[in-house]
């Protein structure tokens, strides 16, 4: 009952971002409406993480997503989680409580920095929402 019941409530929020034809420019604008900084690397390794998340939801974190980002990128997985980690401290240091408040419900009064996975399962999940999976691959 208290989950529907947290469901409804979120549904009567307006979600602040609305679907793109291409699912990276989706991405790009859940991003932006959350102050990440684009002139971080980090910002470019979320796009990517959150891509490859919502094509294969419930994959490793550490094992799988940060070792495809970083082939991707040719650095290594350490760098690709450290700039992903410095790129949402960011965006939680500048952020808009009411929207962060929308994607990272949190049950206490003071808002808690989600770690990386938390964010980009998250996000990934928003995209799964708004693009369908044949927009996506």
């Amino acid at each position: 009952a208290a989950a529907t019941r947290a469901a409804d409530l979120l549904r009567q929020l307006p979600c602040p971002v609305r679907r793109q034809e291409d699912p990276r420019a989706t991405v790009t604008e859940l991003l932006r409406s959350l102050k990440v900084p684009v002139h971080v690397q980090g910002y470019t390794y979320l796009r990517e993480a959150i891509l490859l998340a919502s094509l294969k939801p419930g994959q490793g974190i550490t094992k799988e997503l940060y070792p495809a980002v970083a082939h991707r990128a040719g650095v290594t997985a350490a760098q690709v989680e450290r700039a992903i980690r410095t790129a949402v401290t960011l965006a939680f240091q500048s952020r808009d409580a009411q929207l962060w408040r929308y994607y990272f419900p949190s049950g206490g009064s003071q808002p808690r920095k989600p770690s990386n996975g938390a964010f980009i399962t998250r996000l990934a999940d928003e995209l799964l929402l708004l693009c369908p999976e044949e927009d996506r691959a």
